[in-house]
């Protein structure tokens, strides 16, 4: 099926817009997965926004050709970050972009405004936050809360740590609206 159902389900609910919420490391990355969405896409007549949660700095090249033939097709490409919107307009031939702030890193350097010495050193990190140099740690972040998957994430993290005794869980971000 592909990604025809959308097609579909758009036909149904005849909205006024489409909002596409993309995520590179959740789609297939392979150069005709790309095509079949953007082929599916240029079939929609129905306005669209994109909100790339994540933009590949990794290879970009790989990803200017999906960048070129999808920037006709929104009419705003939201971005999370400064950092990203800059990185794809420069890198990536991206248009028409903006930012508005999902919340994690933001919100994590409101409360913690020291953080860039952080990203720049990790350890100081650990050391601030408590955590054993030789514990391993995983991390996620985003909103708290919902449907979010929190709660597999904890499960998850306590089969593991059967595994793996010295780990450590980070969870950053803010509580989801609608939860909060």
């Amino acid at each position: 099926a592909g990604f025809s159902p959308i097609k579909t389900e758009i036909k149904e609910f005849n909205p006024d817009i489409f909002h596409i919420q993309h995520e590179f490391g959740l789609f297939g990355l392979s150069p005709p997965m790309i095509s079949k969405f953007i082929e599916t896409l240029k079939q929609i007549k129905t306005p669209m926004v994109a909100t790339y949660h994540s933009v590949p700095m990794v290879a970009p090249d790989f990803f200017i050709p999906y960048f070129k033939d999808s920037n006709p097709l929104f009419k705003r490409k939201i971005m999370h970050s400064e950092f990203a919107l800059n990185f794809a307009e420069k890198n990536l031939g991206l248009t028409n972009g903006v930012h508005i702030n999902h919340g994690t890193f933001e919100y994590f350097k409101e409360i913690y405004p020291s953080i860039s010495k952080y990203l720049k050193t990790p350890e100081l990190g650990r050391g601030d936050l408590g955590i054993p140099k030789d514990n391993k740690v995983l991390m996620s972040m985003g909103y708290f809360g919902g449907l979010k998957g929190v709660s597999e994430l904890i499960d998850l993290f306590s089969k593991f740590r059967v595994k793996y005794p010295k780990s450590t869980f980070v969870y950053t971000g803010g509580l989801h609206p609608p939860t909060a």
